[in-house]
């Protein structure tokens, strides 16, 4: 028999709904749902009015992140096993990075 009013604040990758939650009077009737980029990458590429810290996970509501591995188009190859295989015929050519800021596999 409760009223529930969901309000989306979409904008600046999420951070704008998670300020307004992080800054709500704790009266056990704000809740706030984010994807992990607006707590993990934006505190790292923007000044925020929050932290991590300001707020209590209370349930995962997803099984994960998809991760999608792409390539161009006219790019020499159509699978995985073939991307692998033209890199490391091409060592000079490709450089890799990953982690940092951004990054979603740890």
């Amino acid at each position: 028999g409760v009223r529930v009013l969901v309000t989306n604040k979409p904008g600046a990758n999420g951070t704008i709904g998670l300020s307004q939650v992080a800054s709500a009077k704790p009266d056990g009737y704000v809740l706030g749902m984010a994807y992990g980029a607006p707590l993990t990458i934006s505190p790292h590429t923007m000044k925020l009015s929050y932290g991590v810290d300001d707020f209590t996970p209370i349930t995962q509501l997803t099984g994960g992140t998809a991760l999608i591995f792409c390539v161009k188009p006219d790019f020499p190859a159509s699978n995985g096993k073939e991307f692998v295989e033209h890199v490391k015929q091409n060592p000079d050519k490709y450089s890799y990075g990953n982690d940092g800021v951004g990054a979603l596999v740890q």
